[in-house]
């Protein structure tokens, strides 16, 4: 079994999340493990976006990059359009700072664009608290 190879012979959940415990002590061995898990058919379906993160955080682009190209699928399921553009970023960053200042400068122009128009919408309630409320569980995921 794939986690027993990796030294824990536990559920998928708990290994991800020892995993993500273990990371500060030894970020190496987690993303291992992260990486390893991602095999596992039973995997959380967070460990593919944790192992991106772990990447990023630790200056892996190279890492990031070829796992995104390479697992299109998990990338389209589980990280969101607008952090996907924010990963491309950073790990645009080492190679090219000028086109990365340029995506950041896009990330902050969309969100500016929603925020706008939800401050119009606010707005236009005139105080009503039930169209507030209505639009504001309409946008949550923004």
């Amino acid at each position: 079994d794939l986690l027993g190879s990796v030294g824990l012979a536990k559920d998928p959940t708990t290994f991800h999340n020892e995993a993500i415990v273990g990371v500060n002590e030894n970020s190496a061995e987690s993303i291992r493990k992260l990486d390893n898990l991602l095999h596992n058919p039973n995997c959380p379906p967070e460990t593919f976006q944790t192992l991106i993160h772990l990447y990023c955080k630790y200056k892996f682009f190279d890492l990031a990059k070829e796992k995104l190209d390479n697992k299109q699928i998990l990338a389209s399921k589980y990280i969101q359009r607008d952090e996907f553009e924010y990963i491309k970023a950073l790990i645009q960053e080492e190679k090219n700072p000028e086109e990365d200042i340029k995506q950041y400068d896009a990330i902050i122009a969309n969100y500016k664009k929603q925020l706008d128009g939800i401050t119009q919408k606010v707005e236009q309630s005139g105080g009503d608290t039930e169209k507030n409320l209505a639009f504001a569980a309409e946008k949550k995921n923004i």
